[in-house]
């Protein structure tokens, strides 16, 4: 009995302690509210033309008739804009409940608006906060209440139209963006959902996404919001929104504002123009030809073409040179290619050259050519595989690792990372798929009455693929592994030539047919219509 009585005791006077001290501390804190706003409201009689900017970056030039304003806008606002006339600080999107809106000033210099409109307006969310949640999280909502509308003496100093350039960051929502630029939630709504009718998903936004909003000269009473926007769908095509925003934003209906968004898909038509890149290697041919301005799609396939004859590890040297032309389509002011193919190449080797030729020998049936109408991509590929080196050569008598025992090494071993892709040495059917003892997993492939190519220590094979399967040359047939007899992830490599082995690095003959007759005429007609227009071709 006396413990009970004793804790309802010691629990009444930490009762007690605790209202006394929650007291002191709520009149602590009204007095420190009040010599706060004390403080304010002198402040702001010394202080109307200090006030905050609106979230909008400016430039002015007296020379140009519209600016544009490149900015990639994160989840924490917007990087100042400074120039030799305006220093412009952005307003921090996570200082906006604190700040409340800025409204277009009158004789106050651009003071702030009472927070108790915007409180009122909050706590009767509609359906317009609704619909917006879908698109947004809890932490996005409190950055997209309200609009950020700009002060009426900023307006006067903007040179119009003002064009804004927004790239997406990673973690970005579409109506994050939009509320960075002064629309309503309301507002936001009717944009997502015509740009998602017109092909634009809000749910496929990502970073890298450029959005441009064009501010036209707002009348007297306007908010200072983009009047278009537009947003790049692919490299052929546009959105272009452009709306006309209401005298009374708060009370149109729904039906009527709907009215205001107008939005087109626009197509850029396209063109070819043919491009030429030539060098001398100095240090790498990779080096060289992105210096000289080749696309890093080009010289993919410009090594694939030579890859089939070639080893560029052993074979080039410094002072060699190579020369490329190349057609293109190009979209979008010259900004945007696709579609390129290669129409001629040549590497100069020890001042020897190599010219490859594309010609068209039948209808629908085009390739690769030498000089003599010879066949460049049916020559066997001395490598299966990219970005590997040697481990063992081919060779009559080589020590073998694991057998421990002198024998015959009748392949080449390509030492690569794992499930590395393995390409058909040349075009075939597949002879022979499965295990054999040594080889381990491997693929042989007859290319003709003359030659046959194995492919051993595979992991696993390409799928779909089996016994008389067609495969062309640089086709994924399986990917690298140790199966087998093998120390180590590689590929080894074989050529054969009537069954019996040969070094894949010494000369090949073509397993492929050559031009013949009209074809070759045809084709030497073309290849000085070539050499001419390599002459005309432009510089990237």
């Amino acid at each position: 009995m006396l413990v009970a009585i004793a804790i309802f005791a010691i629990l009444l006077i930490a009762y007690l302690w605790y209202s006394s001290s929650q007291g002191e501390s709520v009149s602590e804190m009204n007095e420190t509210i009040e010599q706060d706003l004390h403080y304010e409201n002198n402040s702001k009689k010394d202080e109307s033309d200090a006030a905050e900017l609106p979230n909008i970056q400016v430039k002015n030039s007296a020379d140009v008739s519209g600016q544009t304003d490149d900015t990639i806008i994160d989840n924490k606002g917007l990087k100042p804009s400074i120039d030799s006339k305006h220093v412009i600080i952005p307003k921090d999107p996570d200082d906006e409940l604190a700040d409340a809106n800025l409204t277009n000033a009158e004789d106050n210099g651009g003071s702030l608006v009472s927070d108790s409109d915007e409180d009122k307006d909050n706590e009767n969310k509609g359906i317009w906060d609704t619909v917006t949640s879908w698109f947004s999280s809890s932490n996005t909502e409190k950055n997209n209440t309200g609009s950020k509308g700009v002060d009426s003496k900023v307006a006067k100093k903007i040179t119009y139209p003002f064009t804004r350039n927004v790239k997406v960051v990673s973690g970005q929502l579409l109506n994050q963006i939009l509320a960075t630029q002064g629309y309503t939630n309301k507002e936001a709504y009717y944009i997502i959902q015509e740009l998602d009718r017109q092909g634009y998903s809000p749910v496929s936004i990502h970073p890298g996404d450029q959005f441009t909003f064009i501010y036209n000269k707002p009348k007297p009473k306007d908010r200072v919001i983009p009047a278009v926007v537009k947003v790049r769908i692919n490299y052929k095509k546009d959105v272009v929104l452009n709306y006309t925003q209401p005298a009374d934003i708060e009370h149109i209906s729904a039906e009527e504002l709907k009215k205001l968004f107008v939005s087109k898909v626009v197509n850029y038509k396209k063109h070819t123009r043919v491009v030429k890149v030539e060098g001398i290697i100095k240090t790498s041919l990779d080096s060289e030809a992105i210096e000289n301005g080749m696309s890093h799609g080009i010289l993919y396939k410009f090594k694939n073409l030579y890859g089939w004859s070639i080893d560029f590890r052993r074979n080039i040297h410094p002072g060699d040179k190579f020369q490329v032309m190349y057609k293109q389509d190009v979209y979008r002011n010259d900004t945007t290619t696709r579609n390129s193919k290669i129409l001629y190449a040549n590497l100069n080797i020890s001042h020897h050259d190599h010219p490859l030729y594309f010609f068209t020998y039948s209808r629908g049936m085009s390739d690769y050519f030498n000089s003599l109408g010879m066949s460049a991509r049916h020559t066997l590929l001395r490598r299966p595989v990219l970005h590997a080196y040697i481990s063992s050569k081919f060779s009559p008598r080589r020590y073998h690792p694991i057998l421990h025992k002198w024998v015959h090494h009748t392949g080449i071993d390509y030492a690569v990372a794992k499930n590395t892709p393995i390409f058909a040495g040349g075009k075939g059917v597949i002879q022979f798929r499965g295990w054999i003892r040594g080889y381990g997993n491997v693929i042989i492939i007859r290319h003709n009455s003359v030659y046959t190519t194995y492919y051993a220590h595979m992991d696993h094979f390409q799928g779909g693929l089996r016994v008389g399967s067609h495969v062309r040359k640089g086709q994924v047939i399986g990917f690298v592994g140790m199966t087998g007899y093998a120390t180590g992830y590689h590929v080894h490599y074989e050529i054969r030539k009537y069954g019996h082995p040969i070094d894949p690095l010494g000369p090949l003959s073509p397993a492929g047919e050559n031009l013949r007759n009209r074809s070759l005429r045809k084709f030497k007609q073309d290849v000085v219509k070539i050499k001419a227009l390599y002459q005309k071709a432009i510089k990237p």
